[in-house]
């Protein structure tokens, strides 16, 4: 993620600057002025092409505190500004490049016009620091007054608009906002595709990004067309190596797998675990990500104690990169936790404390009704359940359900597997009439959201008919039943 958004706005805004005001230098003197902060301006911007991110925030700070000194408030500092918060957010430290973009913003703001490119290329980069420091909200104002430039001016951004629809879909995802994500993400393909042609890697980037929604959708034959045309534009232009084409590759795996075609699924499977085993961390994958996939793909072929490791790992490189308390380190406890959680070959009790440590993190970070932190409740719902210490578990699924109501809508797929989990509860606490109540609605929700042979609508069936078979309703019960079985027998067929 961090690549596309840079590649799009740094060069523009380390460059534009300096050229800009030595035209407009007027007399020897603010010519002097312009030499003085010209030369480390440009050695600052020699550094960040070359990567020695160190050495250019060195340089950007000493200019810093010139233009604090000398010009304040000025163009000059503006651009010092943006250089200190594009190197910082290179090197992962989101929240001091997020104070920097911001001081960026509000000096370019009262100095340039409105859909000045410094100025555009400034709320980028502010949006983007502000998502991965976990502030949403906040990234999410700033990405749609972006936006709202580019769709003026979208013959003279190119390549930089469907770069930033890409990025903004990408978020609309993250927020559970899939119409929206999708419009998006066709958009950037779409534009990718006009200017940069049918092979642009940009355009393989869209087309995954855009499958995401595809398959949360339980669209499988959109998912594999669009995997199929990234395949082709990635085995043509990247590396054998490269992490983007094993996740392609294990992404078409999980799809042929879903449409029943196991044999295929398995061959594509092997090949990008043995790519992902080879890539190194990048600009645009950290190891922790690496590390993560590779544990996804243990976990997938059964060696369920290998992946423990892989994440275990991955924990470790977050919490020693970021802190403790970061939004990716509970991403990876995620993994680790659901592992402990859904295996039986691992101690159920392992899970809990993982989860309550996830909990922690997310609250801290995005607040104690956001819709991650109610992920993370209902999860631990489920956990309860299986340990079967039903009164806790109805009391968290009833804890998260308002906020992923008010987040989602009350038809959010979240909202689905919430309510089945309640319902789990409820049932199991003999509440039938609530436990009724809970499955029939998140039936309801999912007869709408998926095709008809969905897996997830014969959880609902079942369910939904465990509560009648327990009520005495037998035919009610063996109804339900007679609608699930085909949809089991079809989804067996695949394993």
């Amino acid at each position: 993620m961090r690549i596309r958004i840079l590649l799009g706005f740094l060069a523009l805004a380390l460059g534009l600057g300096s050229l800009a005001l030595w035209k407009r230098a007027q007399d020897s003197a603010a010519l002097e002025r312009e030499a003085r902060f010209s030369k480390p301006f440009s050695d600052s911007l020699l550094a960040f092409q070359q990567k020695r991110y160190v050495d250019a925030e060195a340089i950007l700070t000493g200019l810093l505190q010139e233009t604090e000194r000398g010009s304040p408030g000025s163009i000059h500092q503006a651009s010092v500004l943006h250089g200190l918060g594009a190197v910082t957010y290179l090197q992962h430290r989101d929240s001091e490049a997020a104070a920097y973009y911001k001081r960026a913003v509000e000096i370019r703001k009262k100095l340039l016009k409105p859909d000045d490119p410094e100025l555009v290329s400034a709320l980028s980069g502010l949006a983007e620091a502000l998502r991965d420091k976990g502030d949403d909200t906040e990234a999410d104002q700033y990405y749609r007054e972006t936006l709202v430039i580019y769709r003026q001016h979208p013959e003279i951004y190119r390549g930089d608009y469907a770069m930033y629809l890409l990025n903004v879909g990408d978020f609309s995802f993250k927020r559970h906002r899939l119409e929206e994500a999708q419009n998006l993400l066709a958009e950037a393909a779409a534009n990718f595709e006009k200017y940069e042609g049918t092979s642009s890697p940009h355009l393989a980037l869209a087309s995954t990004s855009l499958v995401e929604v595809y398959e949360e959708e339980g669209k499988y034959s959109e998912s594999e067309a669009l995997y199929r045309r990234a395949l082709t534009i990635q085995e043509a232009q990247l590396s054998p190596d490269d992490a983007d084409l094993g996740r392609t590759l294990g992404g078409l795996a999980d799809v042929r797998y879903k449409q029943g075609n196991s044999s295929e699924a398995a061959s594509l499977r092997i090949r990008s675990l043995a790519i992902l085993e080879k890539a190194g961390p990048s600009q645009t994958t950290s190891e922790a990500v690496l590390l993560i996939e590779r544990g996804q793909s243990r976990a997938a072929a059964g060696k369920y104690k290998e992946a423990e490791s892989l994440y275990k790992q991955a924990i470790e490189a977050d919490q020693a990169k970021y802190g403790p308390d970061h939004p990716k380190v509970a991403d990876d406890l995620n993994f680790l936790a659901k592992l402990y959680r859904d295996e039986e070959r691992f101690p159920m009790e392992s899970a809990e404390p993982l989860f309550q440590q996830m909990l922690e993190i997310r609250q801290k970070n995005f607040g104690q009704d956001s819709p991650e932190a109610a992920e993370t409740v209902s999860d631990m719902a489920l956990l309860y359940f299986y340990e079967k210490k039903y009164d806790i578990g109805e009391s968290f699924a009833a804890r998260a359900l308002p906020i992923e109501e008010k987040a989602f809508g009350p038809e959010g797929l979240e909202v689905s597997t919430t309510l089945n989990r309640l319902g789990l509860c409820q049932r199991d606490l003999n509440k039938l009439a609530q436990a009724e109540a809970s499955f029939a609605r998140a039936l309801a929700i999912r007869r709408k959201r998926f095709q008809p042979d969905h897996p997830w609508i014969a959880i609902s069936l079942e369910n939904l008919a465990s509560v009648y078979r327990a009520q005495g309703q037998v035919e009610k019960a063996n109804l339900l039943l007679d609608s699930s079985r085909p949809i089991r027998r079809k989804t067996d067929a695949k394993r």
